[in-house]
């Protein structure tokens, strides 16, 4: 619906149905100089819908007896229609009679007035009735409102009666928590919910206000209630007291504090163990020598109170040349301890047996593990925690304990984290230059890789952005080039799209270094994905002169879901290697094939083999079986190894069965993974069967002509002539002019660039709503958000995909897309070749179904005979093509009587005989 033209959203709308121009006079003088007031008038009933759906009146002005129609059936139809039975309608007529009136309320009028009426009476009631009107409104929202805000409290609600301490009201929240529904908590008395030792007087309950004071719901402690099942439930309490009338109430919101409790036990536990590990990491940031530290660190450890250890302990370090222990600090011990202790061979007494093990060495009495003994010793008990890294261990922590202590694991866990903690702050200590020399260089090297990797993509994008682009129109018009033509354009575009997935593993070359490359899986068909890798490699083989086939296992399915763009690669790397090695004459097989719940990738060729002794090195990065094969193949050594990392990352493996001299077959396992939701892909409509209307407004911003050529082309396929501006600045100028409906704004320009430019747009009233798509060669994510953050509405990335750029355009504008123009007429398929072709089809209906390989093959060349010509027998060959990708081999004779059906009726036209055997 759209407001009535002219008004703005604070006015009031009054729509007139009545054909008496005196009425007509009057209601526009009763209005004129009212501000806040429209008025629309409609002089026939039969009008009077479309009007009032349109501008969407406030209040509506009727005359019963307006010709076009039953003005008591128009009002039937407003009572029952939801956008317009709330609003105020008034009857203005000069029908008296009460049964009229009568009639008219009981439709729903709100108020009848009699011909002729006042100016000053007419404005009053207008006033009147959209005063009321709005009071309902905002009174029906209210309630509706606050019912839900009742209704979806995750709290638990009651609500009380004060005098009679009755439940009259209660939320799901409380059923739930109380374990009771709805009708027994309404008839248990609140008392009865307290736990025995609770007050009982529930006006002595924490937080409870008197009732009238106006109170706001506060907290006011705990309280243990009782549920249905008789457990015991901690609960947090919030009390509100509000009157309604003569009665006084109040709202009680409890919080289950259950899991609250816990953690506050939990962090009471835990707290002094945390601020003392706090306080060791402190101390490994303070400018102090290594030993001092270690004595800050002892005393801070001795000092935790929760601990059941006593004020004495040791710290010891190992002597990296003897393995012994070192006293580097101690607290609370006698004098003969310091000395027979200050070094301590490895596997002498309790810590020299715990440095030469990873686990705390516990003992609770003296015993036959305490080798050193001096007169007057007390009986006691040990913690010996080793201090250990990656590199061994560094030290012992040796704490004393009352004897008799009794070995608790919260206490262990602890003294393992002190232990780490110790061994970061030894390792620090030791390291700390050495390490950021190696921080610094890494972070230098990381930079240089990043800034190199973003320049290098970027201006590899730019180009192929009109590459692909023009590429995908003139697919739109591959009717007009001969099939292998087609079979080229195809075959530039699929190239140039793995070339897009080269780039983008360029770029996701810093995540595999870093161990954060990611897995996109989704439902791919296997069957599409391996047909459309052969075809772009059989060329490259036949110029080679070597034979290539694929192979297809009859039991692969239809959709199995995994990473498209990581298996593209690991069969492009394959293949590559496959054709490269393999000498003219010879062969290469691809295939895709499944083995129980694994799906296989193998990749076999005739080439020069592989000598076993040389088998694991081919996977190391930048390494080949032989270091001459780089003068006579070329290469960089880097495919096996991507192949290796990509195969590990999708959670397969890679192995390799070869010789010298006697070729190589590779072969990728994959978990088979089944599809989400779907047998069946859904199809994607072709970016060229979008089309907008003619009146869209649209500003392409693009400073590269290439870019912009291209991007002009497929926007005239798709019915638009967009304006054109070369940088943000030119952009903020021609919006004012254009008032574009769209705006594809490329990032990196001169003078403005794209994010600064709608940084400015989104900061105008013109601006504020437009779309804009974001386009740039710029692939890295940190570019993507910083798009999103400026305010674009959708960003695509170079080349920009023509199948991602139209859906999204239609979406930004609410448009949908219309389907394909019918292809133009072609010539009929000439007498003999379609015997021809007929032949070949029923000889293929005469194949066994295992020759998947020959069936398609002999039905492309037959596709590739028709195509230019007007026949079914094309579509008849690619159904049967698809017959055996789908697995629905059995169905090709049936497929090829279809075609026998058209041969037959063609035959009969041509000699003049009716359908059914009539001459």
């Amino acid at each position: 619906m759209q407001r009535m033209e002219g008004l703005s959203p604070e006015e009031f709308r009054v729509l007139l149905i009545d054909d008496d121009p005196w009425v007509e006079q009057l209601v526009h003088k009763t209005l004129a100089g009212q501000p806040g007031f429209g008025l629309h008038v409609v002089q026939h009933l039969d009008q009077a819908m479309e009007a009032v759906e349109r501008y969407l009146p406030n209040l509506i002005l009727i005359e019963l007896m307006t010709a076009g129609g039953d003005g008591f059936q128009l009002l039937a139809q407003f009572s029952e229609h939801p956008l317009i039975r709330d609003l105020p309608v008034i009857v203005l007529s000069w029908r008296r009679s009460a049964p009229g009136k009568a009639r008219a309320f009981s439709l729903g009028v709100d108020d009848y007035l009699v011909k002729p009426v006042e100016a000053e009476e007419l404005l009053a009631r207008l006033r009147r009735h959209l005063a009321i009107h709005e009071a309902r409104v905002h009174l029906h929202r209210a309630e509706t409102r606050y019912r839900n805000l009742f209704e979806h409290s995750l709290d638990a609600i009651l609500l009380v009666d004060d005098r009679s301490g009755r439940i009259v009201d209660c939320n799901p929240a409380a059923c739930r928590l109380l374990a009771r529904g709805r009708e027994k908590l309404l008839a248990t008395p609140l008392p009865s919910l307290l736990r025995p030792d609770q007050p009982q007087d529930r006006k002595s309950w924490p937080g409870n206000p008197k009732v009238g004071s106006g109170m706001p719901a506060e907290p006011g402690g705990f309280l243990f209630l009782v549920n249905g099942h008789g457990k015991s439930v901690p609960v947090d309490v919030a009390v509100s007291a509000f009157t309604h009338g003569e009665e006084h109430f109040l709202q009680y919101i409890f919080r289950d504090a259950t899991e609250r409790l816990r953690i506050e036990e939990r962090n009471r536990r835990n707290l002094q163990a945390r601020l003392t590990i706090s306080a060791l990491l402190r101390t490994a940031l303070a400018p102090l020598s290594l030993e001092a530290q270690l004595k800050v660190a002892l005393d801070l450890v001795l000092s935790a109170p929760w601990i059941s250890i006593e004020s004495r302990g040791s710290l010891f370090l190992v002597e990296e040349e003897s393995g012994d222990l070192i006293m580097i600090a101690q607290r609370g011990l006698e004098e003969p301890v310091i000395t027979a202790c200050r070094r301590v061979r490895a596997g002498y007494c309790l810590c020299g047996r715990a440095s030469l093990g990873e686990e705390i060495l516990f003992v609770s009495n003296l015993g036959p593990g305490h080798d050193m003994h001096y007169e007057g010793i007390r009986d006691h008990g040990h913690y010996c925690v080793p201090i250990g890294s990656s590199k061994g261990v560094l030290g012992v922590l040796n704490l004393y304990l009352a004897p008799g202590h009794v070995q608790q694991a919260e206490e262990e866990e602890f003294l393992r984290t002190v232990a780490q903690t110790l061994a970061g702050l030894i390792d620090r200590k030791r390291v700390d230059e050495a390490l950021q020399r190696a921080k610094d260089a890494a972070e230098s090297a990381n930079q240089a890789k990043t800034r190199f990797l973003a320049n290098v993509s970027h201006e590899i994008r730019t180009p192929l952005n009109a590459i692909l682009g023009f590429a995908q129109i003139l697919i739109k018009h591959r009717e007009q080039f001969p099939t292998r033509f087609r079979q080229y354009l195809e075959n530039i575009l699929v190239s140039g799209e793995n070339l897009v997935e080269i780039i983008n593993n360029v770029l996701d070359l810093a995540k595999i270094e870093a161990g954060k490359l990611h897995v996109d899986l989704e439902d791919i068909d296997p069957r599409l994905l391996l047909q459309s890798i052969f075809h772009v490699h059989k060329e490259q083989a036949a110029r080679k002169g070597v034979l290539m086939n694929y192979g297809l296992g009859p039991d692969v399915p239809r959709l199995v879901r995994s990473d498209r763009t990581r298996i593209n690669q690991i069969l492009t790397n394959l293949l590559e290697n496959a054709i490269k090695f393999t000498p003219s004459g010879r062969r290469v097989e691809v295939g895709i094939f499944r083995d129980d719940r694994e799906i296989l990738l193998m990749v076999a060729d005739q080439g020069i083999g592989i000598p076993p002794d040389k088998q694991a090195l081919i996977f190391e990065p930048f390494e080949q079986a032989d270091g001459s094969t780089t003068r006579l193949y070329g290469g960089t050594g880097l495919g096996l190894s991507i192949v290796k990392s990509l195969t590990a990352l999708l959670g397969g493996t890679v192995a390799l069965v070869s010789a010298e001299g006697q070729g190589a077959t590779f072969t990728v396992r994959l978990p088979l993974i089944e599809p989400d939701a779907r047998e069946e892909a859904e199809s994607q409509p072709d970016w060229n069967s979008f089309r907008f209307p003619p009146e869209t407004r649209l500003l392409l911003v693009e400073d590269n002509p290439l870019s912009r050529d291209m991007l002009l082309a497929a926007l005239q396929e798709v019915g638009l002539t967009p304006a054109v501006a070369e940088n943000g600045a030119q952009c903020l100028e021609m919006v004012a002019h254009v008032h574009p409906d769209l705006i594809i704004m490329d990032l990196h320009m001169p003078v403005m660039d794209g994010l600064t430019a709608t940084r400015r747009l989104r900061n105008t009233n013109l601006g504020r709503e437009i779309p804009i798509i974001g386009i740039s060669a710029d692939a890295f994510i940190e570019k993507q958000n910083e798009a999103k953050e400026a305010g674009m509405s959708d960003f695509l990335t170079k080349p920009v995909d023509l199948f991602r750029l139209m859906p999204a355009m239609a979406r930004l504008l609410h448009h949908r897309h219309a389907e394909s123009p019918p292809d133009p007429a072609k010539p009929l398929l000439p007498l003999e070749l379609r015997k021809t072709a007929m032949a070949e089809l029923r000889a293929i209906a005469k194949l066994p179904l295992f020759q998947s390989r020959s069936i398609v093959v002999r039905c492309e060349a037959v596709i590739e005979m028709c195509d230019p010509y007007a026949s079914p027998l094309v579509d008849i060959a690619d159904r049967i093509r698809q017959a055996v990708y789908s697995r629905h081999s059995s169905r090709i004779p049936d497929i090829v009587r279809e075609g026998e059906a058209w041969e037959n009726e063609i035959n009969r036209a041509s000699t003049g005989e009716k359908p059914g055997g009539e001459p």
